[in-house]
């Protein structure tokens, strides 16, 4: 850990850093690049197949973000952030598995109404307002703040 300049009492923790960067390029990015692509696909079929109208494409892509999206996203970050965090601070990965399980369950319910909270407003207006080449640069001022939560959470 650093002290930062000029900051009264906080902390840099260089591995907790390290582990969220870490799970942030071999985790979160693929996973959100995989899972947006085929969502905006999905979107693509609803109104060629079905001609289903803008307002319910946006309520079923956000619906399927808001459930499956995070339903598998979560529990996997948390396993992959303990062992990134792990491996960064030459931890035995033997605990990890465990001490990844009890985090989840204390904290998973908190941060799935949290993430609704600002999810679910959120997609709404990326999805019906925000051109689909703008949706990133939008969706990543989001996740500046969003990340700053999980952080307090899940590490």
């Amino acid at each position: 850990e650093a002290r930062v300049s000029g900051s009264a009492g906080y902390k840099l923790n260089f591995i907790r850093l390290a582990a969220f960067a870490i799970s942030g390029m071999i985790f979160v990015g693929p996973y959100l690049h995989a899972f947006y692509s085929g969502l905006w696909a999905l979107g693509g079929q609803l109104e060629r197949r079905y001609n289903a109208s803008k307002g319910l494409k946006i309520l079923l892509q956000v619906i399927i973000d808001q459930t499956v999206g995070v339903i598998v996203f979560f529990p996997l970050y948390y396993y992959v952030y303990e062992y990134a965090e792990a491996m960064v601070a030459l931890r035995n990965l033997g605990p990890v598995a465990a001490r990844a399980t009890s985090k989840m369950q204390s904290e998973i319910i908190s941060v799935l109404m949290t993430n609704w909270a600002v999810w679910i407003p959120a997609q709404i207006i990326t999805f019906s307002l925000i051109p689909e080449h703008l949706r990133v640069i939008v969706v990543n001022v989001v996740s500046v703040f969003w990340n700053a939560y999980l952080c307090t959470r899940v590490a």
